[in-house]
């Protein structure tokens, strides 16, 4: 989330500007960003995706990967975070809406990890033909793992 609240910082800093400069009422005002904007900040930083088999997303839930978790998951609510983070002034759901529209139109389909020498664990995801852990990540496109961790 850090990050996130950064790229938003800094689009405030570098968009902010003076009105009534040298006046008694001089203030700084600093404008909201457009949904393209913050749709292109939230891009840059998760992942993305639709999980299914086929190219058609009309239907599909938006999955975000999930960095704590280490599986991809669908939340309104964590996607209502990532967009306070970035500013917090953006709380219509209008926005919100417009916001989830604009990265659907932007993600693309990935079909769901189905190769058998992967299981999901609770640290990593075990490769059966290698006997190792291997880290989570985005290439793994999984929604849940087993709980039990690979010793």
């Amino acid at each position: 989330y850090s990050r996130i609240w950064e790229l938003g910082d800094q689009w405030r800093k570098e968009n902010s500007y003076i009105v009534n400069e040298g006046k008694k009422n001089e203030r700084v005002e600093i404008p909201r960003p457009s949904v393209a904007i913050v749709a292109k900040a939230l891009q840059e930083i998760c992942h993305f995706t639709f999980i299914g088999e086929g190219v058609i997303s009309d239907i599909s839930k938006l999955y975000l990967y999930h960095l704590d978790l280490g599986h991809y998951v669908s939340s309104n609510d964590i996607f209502r975070k990532l967009l306070l983070k970035y500013d917090s002034r953006l709380t219509s759901n209008k926005f919100f809406l417009e916001l989830i529209s604009y990265i659907r139109t932007e993600t693309k389909m990935k079909p769901p990890l189905d190769d058998y020498r992967y299981i999901p664990v609770a640290n990593g995801v075990y490769n059966i033909k290698t006997h190792k852990l291997e880290e989570f990540s985005p290439n793994f496109v999984i929604t849940s793992k087993i709980q039990t961790e690979y010793n």
